[in-house]
């Protein structure tokens, strides 16, 4: 009864209180004297259902004269409010967005701790008891097998029989690893059977459905052959060396380059090599590209033998006659010497952009102190102006005297503010970074296996993105239209005023900016460099009464380019089987000869990219690079006094002898078990003559 009325009154406006309260009745007044609200219940038999008997509804009180806090703002209460996330599907309910929430919806001020017991409360109340939710693990379990095959679950219980530990996996997500071969074997058919049995029985099936790595590279230009026939526009290379082996080839898929030609996604392609981790070891390049949502789309792959200066001007001249020449084209790379070469020999008009993620790891290494400053480090690549920019490298250098590496690297390649391109907010290449770790295994396989890969997935997200654009109904992509809305609440006291000729002071409280609407152009350089409206030209649309503002964003971030970026269908190729030859012969490709080299590297340690360090192992008992404390084999000083000190520090006196005067010679004599004599100085119990 309380928890419904408290619902009304929040909703209405009113308070209330109560006058009397038992299991058989209930009766409650507005807590103003001069109102007539009243209301009368008794329960209805034993059950917790009340029958209302009276009710007077209509008040006579004002609501203005409600204070602050309410008084049925309770927790209770509060669980039950539908409470307005605007619109933001990703956002976590903490107690300052709850009393903002109710401040914005119900006009009443709580405080910050009943709002944090108000969403417990509710979390409560949607996940049940944590205590009962022991009781129904058991059967939740069971019920997650029925439906998900393979799955693995296990609960263990003390003595008493309370709940211990528990182990849940579920069968779609367990890898195949040799261990999990041994216990599928053993339990399935009662056969013990060694690791490395079934480390090579994984392999063997491995190389029963990809084929085997040699004869993958004969397939290679049939494979190619029937993507192009399946999906138009699709370039695809190989190159032989004299021998007619395999040297390098290259594939990119007609869907995206014409996306990227047609101007859809950002003039920015982030490159990256990886290493190959097979029977055949090698590079693979990767070009990607982002689009109106922020998310990665592959533009190009290549495969070589290693990250030369003449494989990686091959790719990026396969890279030019899909895409061509491009006005204001941006790259994104490490600090590879011959990726850069590359783009300074194939594209000389383009702007290279430097990883700001490599140059921390490469400062890092030099210097471990810029862990604790990593903050003014970003804050220093992400200025966008000049001023911002010399403030910030000024204390990073102050902080960090390993930041004297920036000097030999030019800003222009790394700092937002002296870029003269536009890199939309991209500063790192840990986008394709990540499309490096998503084909790890795949890296390991046939060369066929791994175009398939990519083939495959590209033809995944195309269609699971086309679904989803086509459900977004507002002008903006979700991840543009967040970032606006942030810069909109920063800027809700701000001031503008007219200049003339479409021009606007802005006022922020911290340095006032200039915003040009003609141009779309702000002095704070944050509209035009990330092709999002800054706060400065959202405060100039709120002056005009411009709710949406939307349309000052750059056309790179419209739902209607993210629909038309996978509006095309990539098609599968099909089993070899069904692939289709051509009327005239394909070329001959030979697997490349591979050299054996003495010892054997970690398939799962990532291999650094060239330029980037690692940090020196010193030994923590002599401070010395090249051996750990184990293997430490220096002589240090020992510590321990020896017998005969000991002895000395037993018959020293505690106290000096009465009489003496500071900084007069006073002496003593001891004698040994021996009959020894000795005198000391008590001044300086270190000079010490020895009488025998």
């Amino acid at each position: 009864m309380t928890l419904a009325l408290g619902l009304k009154f929040l909703e209405e406006g009113f308070e209330f209180k109560t006058v009397r309260s038992t299991k058989r009745r209930y009766e409650a007044v507005c807590v103003y004297e001069n109102c007539n609200w009243r209301i009368y219940a008794t329960s209805i038999g034993d059950s917790e259902m009340f029958q209302v008997h009276k009710l007077n509804d209509v008040h006579i009180c004002s609501r203005t004269q409600m204070h602050p806090a309410h008084r049925q703002a309770t927790r209770r209460v509060l669980a039950h409010l539908p409470l307005d996330k605007t619109g933001d599907i990703s956002r976590t309910i903490r107690g300052c967005d709850i009393v903002r929430d109710i401040k914005s919806r119900y006009k009443i001020d709580i405080s910050y701790w009943q709002a944090w017991r108000a969403k417990w409360r509710a979390i409560f109340l949607i996940e049940g008891n944590p205590a009962e939710s022991f009781t129904r693990l058991p059967q939740y379990f069971y019920n997650v097998k029925l439906q998900n095959p393979d799955t693995v679950t296990d609960i263990t219980t003390d003595v008493a029989g309370r709940f211990a530990t528990c182990f849940f996996a579920l069968g779609c997500a367990i890898l195949n690893r040799g261990c999990d071969i041994v216990r599928d074997i053993k339990s399935r058919y009662k056969i013990d059977i060694s690791y490395w049995q079934a480390w090579r029985a994984k392999w063997r099936a491995i190389f029963l459905i990809e084929g085997n790595p040699a004869e993958s590279f004969t397939r290679l230009p049939q494979y190619f052959y029937n993507v192009k026939l399946r999906n138009p526009d699709t370039v695809t290379d190989i190159t032989t060396d004299v021998a007619g082996r395999f040297a390098t080839c290259f594939f990119a898929l007609g869907c995206a380059i014409q996306t990227f030609r047609s101007g859809l996604l950002r003039k920015v392609l982030i490159v990256d090599c990886a290493h190959l981790k097979g029977d055949y070891l090698g590079i693979m390049f990767l070009a990607v590209a982002m689009d109106a949502n922020n998310q990665v789309v592959p533009i190009a792959i290549g495969v070589a033998k290693s990250e030369s200066g003449e494989s990686c001007t091959y790719f990026f001249q396969m890279l030019r006659r899909c895409i061509g020449e491009m006005a204001g084209l941006v790259f994104m790379t490490d600090r590879s010497g011959p990726l850069r070469q590359a783009i300074n020999t194939v594209y000389p008009t383009a702007h290279h952009a430097c990883c700001c993620w490599h140059l921390y790891m490469n400062i890092k290494a030099k210097d471990a102190s810029i862990e604790y400053n990593k903050k003014i480090f970003w804050q220093t690549c992400k200025a966008y102006t000049r001023y911002e920019f010399d403030l910030h490298m000024s204390a990073l250098r102050a902080a960090v005297p390993g930041a004297s590496l920036l000097d030999r690297v030019n800003p222009n390649r790394w700092s937002r503010a002296h870029f003269p391109g536009v890199p939309y907010n991209i500063l790192s290449s840990n986008y394709v970074e990540c499309m490096n770790a998503h084909s790890r295994f795949a890296r390991r396989g046939a060369i066929v296996g791994l175009m398939e890969y990519f083939r495959s997935f590209q033809q995944e997200w195309y269609s699971k993105r086309r679904d989803l654009a086509g459900l977004l109904t507002n002008p903006l992509t979700p991840w543009a239209e967040l970032r606006v809305q942030r810069r909109a609440v920063k800027s809700a006291s701000w001031i503008a005023r007219d200049i003339g000729y479409g021009e606007y002071e802005v006022q922020d409280g911290y340095r006032d900016a200039i915003v040009n609407y003609v141009n779309k152009t702000c002095t704070c350089n944050k509209w035009q460099l990330s092709g999002l409206p800054c706060g400065h030209a959202i405060a100039v649309a709120a002056k005009h009464n411009l709710t949406d503002c939307s349309q000052l964003a750059f056309p790179y971030f419209t739902v209607d380019n993210l629909k038309a970026t996978y509006a095309s269908v990539i098609y599968l190729v099909g089993p070899p089987q069904a692939w289709r030859t051509p009327d005239e012969p394909l070329m001959t490709v030979r697997p490349p000869e591979m050299k054996t080299k003495p010892g054997a590297k970690s398939k799962h340690k990532r291999i650094p990219s060239r330029g980037e360090g690692s940090r020196v192992q010193r030994c923590s008992r002599c401070q010395q690079p090249g051996h750990t404390r184990n293997q430490c084999t220096e002589s240090l000083p020992s510590q321990r006094p020896s017998e005969w000190t000991r002895q000395m520090d037993d018959n020293l006196p505690s106290q000096r002898p009465s009489g003496s005067r500071q900084g007069e010679a006073t002496t003593t004599q001891q004698t040994d078990d021996e009959g020894r004599r000795y005198n000391f100085d008590l001044n300086d119990d270190l000079n010490i003559d020895l009488n025998y």
